[in-house]
């Protein structure tokens, strides 16, 4: 990861992973796991619900900076995460500190198209206390004229523990950012005027007791705040009849046709559109409550049971939405003779949208071979269904 400044070149590299990106570098990114829609995947940040209102989530502005762990679910397991993660899950995990002392990491880059960026870590231990925080700017021109881009991050993390068996963490994460909207700059010759922009929030608090030793207790609250804004200053083009058009472009189709002539690029008088124009495209809110209880039976079977409840608020292009959610999670895992391993899940969940539902899962797995040295050793057969 810390060889990335984006996680958009990252995913692209998991296997059922399909990653679409609008343009280049903080250009509006969708990830589609194993065929699934983009907005069937749950989003966590250190559990905590990254989504818009509906399951979109635009991977574009997402820098790598205070991520220590990027783990990927390819596959439903609405048995555990809720409706959301009908397509999979991704989860994103921030660093605790970990040193004695107070560290420091102060680095820096330098690139083509005017590309810089800085970061500054500060970390460490304090009796019972422990702390991280980070801030990071990055900025390119990019390729394309009017495509800057620019996303500054935020990250603290700070946990303390009053005794051995109990944590209390808190988490907040800010970022924010504007990248150009040039539009198909091959399509039309030209660049649109225009920029989109985000303002994430995310805040949180997690209580984890370990009440004794086969019972473990997890607690977790928080809010996200996200503002997705455009803004096109001006047109561009020329104006014909009543609209704005760019140059004359000559198209090939894949068909072996050819094409030449200037697109509209943007209305004008012909349409009542007037500049400059603003919109706020979209607006989500999200309040979190989460409970989950793990208790170990015996060596070879661990029970699980949840309590989720989440309240939705948003505006998406104009539409209020106003939802409220609740999900019930049972879970047994466990393994028989360390060679025939299961997880059984169930999930009964109340959602506004489509009332209840009942989300049941079960993972099989059975070792043919035990793990051993040679070309077949450890071969196991595995099942699924969600």
């Amino acid at each position: 990861i810390a060889g990335y400044s984006d996680l958009v070149n990252i995913l692209r590299i998991v296997p059922g992973a399909v990653v679409e990106q609008s343009g280049e570098r903080g250009a509006q990114t969708s990830v589609f796991l194993r065929g699934a829609d983009s907005d069937g995947n749950k989003i966590l940040i250190d559990g905590f619900d990254a989504g818009d209102v509906g399951g979109r989530f635009d991977f574009g502005p997402l820098s790598t900076t205070g991520k220590e762990q990027v783990e990927i679910y390819r596959g439903p397991n609405s048995s555990l995460y809720g409706a959301d993660a009908a397509g999979g899950v991704v989860s994103l995990t921030t660093p605790h500190g970990t040193t004695s002392f107070p560290s420091f990491l102060l680095e820096g880059d330098l690139g083509n198209f005017n590309t810089s960026r800085e970061q500054l870590e500060v970390a460490g231990v304090h009796k019972k206390l422990d702390y991280y925080s980070t801030y990071s700017w990055l900025q390119t021109g990019n390729s394309i004229p009017n495509d800057e881009y620019h996303v500054g991050t935020a990250i603290g993390n700070f946990g303390w523990q009053p005794n051995g068996s109990t944590e209390i963490r808190a988490l907040v994460l800010y970022g924010v950012d504007a990248v150009g909207a040039p539009n198909t700059y091959d399509f039309y010759g030209i660049s649109d005027n225009a920029k989109e922009g985000d303002q994430d929030l995310y805040l949180g608090g997690i209580l984890n007791n370990q009440t004794t030793a086969e019972w473990r207790n997890h607690f977790q609250g928080g809010v996200t705040r996200k503002r997705e804004q455009y803004h096109q200053y001006a047109p561009v083009g020329e104006l014909i009849n009543g609209n704005y058009y760019g140059h004359a472009i000559l198209i090939h189709g894949a068909n072996g046709y050819s094409a030449m002539g200037p697109a509209m690029i943007d209305c004008g008088p012909a349409y009542g559109c007037t500049y400059p124009y603003n919109n706020d495209r979209t607006v989500n809110e999200r309040n979190l409550f989460l409970y989950q209880g793990d208790y170990q039976l015996t060596p070879h079977l661990g029970l699980s049971a949840g309590f989720h409840v989440e309240k939705e608020t948003g505006v998406y292009y104009g539409t209020a939405i106003q939802r409220t959610n609740y999900d019930y999670v049972f879970g047994a895992h466990g393994d028989y003779r360390n060679r025939f391993f299961y997880t059984l899940g169930l999930d009964l969940g109340h959602y506004d949208v489509f009332g209840n539902i009942l989300s049941p899962r079960a993972g099989l797995g059975y070792y043919l071979l035990r793990p051993r040295p040679g070309v077949w050793g450890g071969t196991r057969i595995n099942f699924s269904f969600s």
